[in-house]
Formats: C-alpha cells, structure tokens, sequence
C-alpha cells in the first residue's frame, strides 16, 4: 500500500487505510468548523477599554477551548486516516461524537470562563457566575460527562477498529497501537467518571476538576509499559 508525505510526517509508524476524504469526513469536518463558529459568535465587539480587557480576557478562554477542539478534530482525522472505515456502527458512533461535540461548546467556554477569572484574580467576578455550590457541581457534572462521552465513543471506535485487524491487514506494530489507543481512552473515560461520581455524591467540587490530573501520571505508566512492547515487536520485524 503507497504511503504518503503527509503519513510520513504525521503517522510514520501507521499506514494510512483511508486514502481520499469520504463524505462522512467532510461533514464532521463542516461540524467541527460549525463548532469553532460557536466560539466566535459568543465574543463581541468591545466598546471601551474596560470591555476590551474584559473581551481579553474571554480571549484566554476561548484559546483553550479552541485548542481542545483542534485536539479533538486531529484524533477524528487520525482514526478515519489509518483505518478508513465506513461502517454503520462507525456512522452511527461517529453522529453521536459530533452531537456532544456541539452541545458540548457552551458548557466547555463557561468552565474554561470560570477558570480563566480565578487565575486571571478576579475571583469576585468567578464566584458571581454561580448562585450556589450546586450549580457549580451541576457545571462538572456537565462537563465530565460529555467528555466522558467523547473518550467512550473514541474508545469504541479503535475497539471496532482492532476487531477488525485482519479485514485491515494491521501489522504487529499497528495492532499494538490501535490496542494503546483504546486501553487510553479507557483511562480518560475512567477518569471523567470518576470526575462525575465526586461531583455527584459529595461536597468536593473542587476535588472533581482536580482529579483531570490524574490524566498525566497514569497515562505515563501506560505509555512506559506500551512503549516497552513497542521496542519488542520493532525488534522482531
């Protein structure tokens, strides 16, 4: 199979399956577009100084809300690249990403909103966005659970990917990387529901944003151990 430039440059370890743009693509791409638009609209125009600091500093927020659609949007672009599936159930799983991914933008700018005035010192302004300590934990609860659907959904879309290996005619090292792929959204969606479960059962809402720290260490043991059988193989090929 001919492998591209761009596979090289971006996925030199995995052949790309999927070769010309499909439908289902473009439309999840006119989505991910429609998504960022979201972002835009909710910014206006300032007036005054006043409101162009203010206006700044939605700047913030929207640059990480942004950056985590991008992240998004390129794990979508990966998964459809190597493997080029166009199943039913890859449709089915596929529409329900994007329907999170659009309810998901308010909900991720006025968390991101919320962090950037802690940081930012005007706690005042932070704490005026909420009524009560309810709604902030309702706020997690929001947010933990679409990204909980996002991972899961990923998660079952390189679980179907890796089932069908043989159909794909994955190598050695392709198979082991579609199975870390899925084994770490595992970890991602694990992570979020227990992001939900605090927020949910208890009084430690600060404790359920904290949690998304665990994303890095454990993610360091998994990757140490798949690196590990990553040199195994490429030494046996």
């Amino acid at each position: 199979m001919k492998i591209s430039q761009s596979n090289l440059r971006i996925d030199k370890y995995f052949i790309w399956r999927g070769q010309d743009i499909s439908r289902l693509e473009a439309f999840s791409d006119a989505v991910f577009a429609f998504a960022i638009t979201l972002l835009v609209v909710s910014l206006e125009v300032p007036s005054s100084y006043a409101e162009l600091i203010e206006t700044m500093r939605g700047f913030v927020s929207f640059a990480i809300s942004f950056a985590m659609l991008v992240f998004l949007w390129f794990y979508h672009f990966l998964f459809f690249r190597r493997y080029g599936l166009q199943t039913n159930y890859i449709l089915i799983l596929n529409s329900i990403l994007l329907f999170v991914i659009l309810f998901y933008i308010y909900p991720l700018k006025f968390l991101f909103n919320f962090l950037v005035n802690i940081f930012w010192g005007t706690s005042s302004v932070a704490v005026s966005m909420f009524n009560n300590e309810f709604e902030s934990a309702n706020l997690m609860v929001i947010y933990s659970t679409g990204l909980f659907i996002i991972f899961f959904v990923y998660m079952l879309m390189y679980m179907n990917a890796f089932r069908h290996r043989k159909h794909l005619k994955l190598n050695a090292l392709e198979i082991l990387f579609t199975k870390s792929v899925y084994e770490a959204h595992i970890i991602y969606a694990s992570v979020c529901l227990i992001s939900v479960l605090i927020a949910l059962f208890t009084d430690q809402v600060a404790l359920s944003g904290f949690i998304y720290a665990l994303f890095g260490p454990v993610r360091a043991v998994h990757g140490f151990f798949i690196s590990k059988r990553f040199k195994e193989i490429s030494v046996n090929i």
